[in-house]
């Protein structure tokens, strides 16, 4: 069993915040009543009276409510990250988000998200080319990035660098913690990402050489990434991926091939789930508000599929097997 941090009363504003908000998380059969219905008038009708009504404005674009959505949670995650004692348990959730923004900053584009992790004055730097402001790891990948270590050397690729380094990111803010139980969800939740990773490289008939180079400084995770680089056969990776991520590999290697990377994230998703529930027995500390986003993304996910699946059309039987169990 994973210890729980002894209670931390510095988090009891936050943690009586997410004890009123689980009150209001959907259940299962919330999304199942979605999909049941035939007529767009009666899904509208569905969502009315939830918090979330307010994305429902009369001049709403429906085919970009997904992006509405998650602005709405967006401003939920960023209101408890304001009131939590340490912020590194709600940027596990944002940092996705954080590291696109980065990339863009360094291509020359703009922020698609809130800057949080690396504010607007960091990324306006980061576009004149000035990356001395990033927090690590982003400062020596992007340092490197722009000027090898070595003058013979090639400068990394962009994107394996950058999915990397939000990976070592991601243990970072978890270790920072000092929470057992997130750093377990966060070495999960990374594992299956380096699987996944190396998953898709191949379905592209990629060389996974740039990915192995950047995952190298993740330690056994490296050495992970490295073994599942060099088996031919892609049904020998569930005996090396781990007792708890094995099993969900196996699994999802027995679907029908379109469906096998999606069904692998699906499994993942609701073992993390699984995972962070046992922090509703924390009463004050950051695993609690870790149980609480981590069920906040599988109502993220359930919504924008059942919605935005209904609006376009898609066959019900595949959008109720997508959807997520939830603890609601």
């Amino acid at each position: 069993m994973i210890p729980l941090l002894a209670n931390q009363h510095d988090w009891g504003f936050v943690c009586g915040r997410v004890n009123i908000l689980e009150g209001q998380m959907l259940p299962q059969s919330f999304y199942m009543g979605l999909l049941a219905q035939e007529r767009w008038d009666d899904v509208l009708r569905q969502l009315q009276g939830l918090p979330l009504e307010s994305t429902l404005t009369p001049d709403l674009a429906w085919d970009n409510w997904a992006a509405t959505l998650e602005a709405y949670y967006m401003g939920m995650m960023l209101s408890l990250r304001a009131n939590c004692p340490d912020p590194a348990v709600v940027d596990l959730f944002l940092l996705q988000g954080q590291y696109f923004n980065l990339k863009e900053a360094v291509l020359g584009g703009t922020s698609e998200y809130p800057p949080v992790v690396f504010p607007e004055k960091v990324l306006k730097q980061v576009a004149e080319g000035d990356f001395s402001a990033l927090p690590e790891p982003a400062h020596g990948a992007l340092t490197r990035f722009r000027a090898p270590v070595k003058a013979q050397e090639q400068p990394p690729a962009l994107d394996p660098l950058l999915d990397a380094t939000y990976l070592r990111h991601m243990l970072a803010l978890a270790a920072a913690t000092e929470a057992p139980l997130i750093i377990a969800y966060t070495e999960r939740w990374v594992t299956s990402r380096v699987i996944i990773l190396l998953w898709r490289a191949r379905r592209m008939k990629l060389a996974p050489e740039a990915y192995l180079r950047e995952l190298r400084p993740l330690g056994k995770l490296g050495e992970l990434a490295h073994s599942l680089a060099g088996m031919a056969d892609l049904n020998e990776w569930p005996a090396v991926a781990g007792s708890a991520l094995g099993p969900l590999l196996d699994e999802a290697m027995q679907a029908a091939e379109l469906r096998q990377i999606p069904l692998f994230e699906q499994r993942v998703a609701e073992s993390l789930l699984h995972l962070a529930h046992r922090g509703r027995a924390q009463v004050f500390g950051p695993e609690r508000v870790l149980s609480f986003l981590a069920e906040v993304s599988h109502e993220l996910f359930n919504l924008k599929l059942a919605v935005t699946g209904r609006f376009k059309q898609l066959e019900i039987p595949a959008l109720r097997q997508e959807l997520r169990a939830t603890y609601a």
